[in-house]
């Protein structure tokens, strides 16, 4: 194909594939320092998500917010404001919400475990209950509490005690993908 623009102003926002062929279209979208509002704040968020209505749509948010202010208030509203515009967008696509894993912050020149990361897990699972959503649990995925920092003495994650290294970036993917095969041979038509 061939695309011809002249003059004013052009922005591209994605790209969408398209194929008549069976298996897998992976589609991912983010920035860094992404919170749920991040999407309800985005016009093209709803847009995008109505042209390609996935059959799956797995959100893996709730990290940033931890390390915010914490207000359990905003938050669930954030998020099911989020998940509404999913359902008006895309109403067939099946959400899977996934829990963040631990954190730690730096507090006088020491890694603390941040506890507000708790609070948005649990914010997750009472939304996901509510709306009968299915969840991934990526902190027992990795080996419950604790597991950041025994990953972290196995070189996959960041110094900062947040991010992983690439290497724990494709462990924590294989073991989503594991997750995604389990549910998807398990799941009830």
């Amino acid at each position: 194909s061939t695309l011809t623009f002249q003059g004013g102003y052009f922005t591209l926002l994605d790209l969408v594939e398209e194929t008549s062929l069976p298996g897998v279209i992976y589609n991912s979208t983010g920035v860094a320092s992404a919170t749920f509002t991040s999407y309800n704040l985005n016009p093209n968020f709803q847009k995008g998500l109505a042209l390609i209505r996935p059959d799956f749509l797995l959100i893996s948010l709730g990290t940033n917010e931890s390390y915010r202010n914490w207000n359990a208030t905003y938050f669930n509203k954030e998020v099911n404001l989020c998940l509404d515009r999913i359902a008006e967008a895309s109403p067939t696509t099946q959400v899977i919400l996934v829990l963040p894993n631990e954190n730690y912050k730096k507090i006088n020149g020491k890694y603390v475990y941040n506890a507000a990361v708790d609070s948005v897990r649990n914010s997750l699972k009472n939304i996901a209950a509510q709306r009968q959503l299915t969840t991934y649990d990526q902190l027992e995925a990795m080996g419950g509490k604790g597991s950041l920092l025994e990953w972290l003495k196995q070189g996959l994650v960041n110094a900062d005690h947040v991010h992983l290294l690439r290497k724990g970036y494709q462990k924590q993917g294989e073991l989503l993908a594991a997750f995604l095969l389990g549910y998807l041979q398990n799941k009830p038509d």
